[in-house]
């Protein structure tokens, strides 16, 4: 169970709830007259702890079984969701790697990822994205690196955290590659990288609300780091409120969970 049986904040809204239910029974006490009847007071006693057993063990059922919690930092609602992220509205983060490589052949790129599901199924002319991305006047303006030692994919690298808008969608430079194209972030490039995504979303989103995808789950690896789902979740979340970003109002952030991900996040302790 994601949510323990004496969770802290379960035991503090049940206290509440008995609280109510207290209330009620003395209510009905004052209006009702019980017999006084020892035998009728002890099973009335016995049922109303019952009562409070079943609405406790009921309640715990309802958080673990939770797949969805909302938040509001700097005056923005967040929304966690369970969902695909390519079927949300409005614009949508896909994270690729800092060169913005467009090659799905399950060696630069997996087929696996969002990364490669977006050029597979959302892309119908690779060749003009390229064109797209190496001419888009925003991103030469950027510290750019170029490697001519790298033997597949594109040469030139971005600053992690860059986007490039492509209609709705936000692709965003998040994780390096070794030379075996391996996708990785150091421990202190996350919160960087997470900083300048936001910055660049704020530039970006023209008022549409933001939908992203828990970033990190899928080949990247984070080095010096084991991160769980609930880790990376709860990092993305710190990294918007360090960030002070506050988006018009009515402009959500969506953070969409999907998959295995879903069973692994502890949506309760969330909201």
């Amino acid at each position: 169970m994601k949510v323990s049986l004496f969770n802290r904040k379960l035991l503090k809204l049940y206290g509440a709830t008995v609280g109510i239910l207290s209330s009620i029974a003395s209510l009905v006490q004052i209006f009702y007259d019980l017999p006084d009847n020892c035998k009728v007071r002890i099973w009335g006693f016995i049922v109303f702890i019952l009562l409070l057993i079943i609405v406790y063990l009921s309640m715990w059922v309802m958080a673990n079984r939770c797949k969805s919690a909302t938040l509001k930092i700097n005056n923005t609602r967040i929304n966690i969701i369970e969902g695909d992220i390519f079927k949300q509205p409005d614009l949508k983060v896909i994270p690729f790697n800092e060169y913005f490589d467009t090659v799905v052949d399950d060696v630069v790129i997996s087929s696996n990822t969002l990364h490669g599901q977006y050029i597979l199924n959302y892309i119908d002319d690779v060749n003009e994205l390229n064109r797209k991305i190496s001419n888009d006047k925003r991103l030469r303006k950027l510290h750019t690196i170029v490697d001519n030692k790298r033997e597949y994919g594109k040469k030139v690298k971005y600053p992690l955290g860059t986007i490039y808008k492509n209609g709705e969608y936000l692709l965003l430079a998040f994780s390096m590659f070794d030379e075996e194209n391996r996708a990785y972030l150091n421990k202190r490039d996350i919160i960087k990288c997470l900083l300048n995504m936001w910055n660049e979303i704020d530039i970006l989103y023209s008022g549409y609300s933001i939908n992203l995808p828990l970033l990190g789950t899928g080949i990247t690896r984070f080095h010096g780091l084991n991160l769980s789902e609930q880790e990376l979740l709860e990092i993305l979340i710190i990294s918007f409120k360090l960030s002070g970003l506050t988006l018009k109002k009515g402009t959500n952030i969506n953070i969409v969970i999907y998959g295995d991900s879903v069973n692994k996040i502890n949506f309760f302790n969330l909201a």
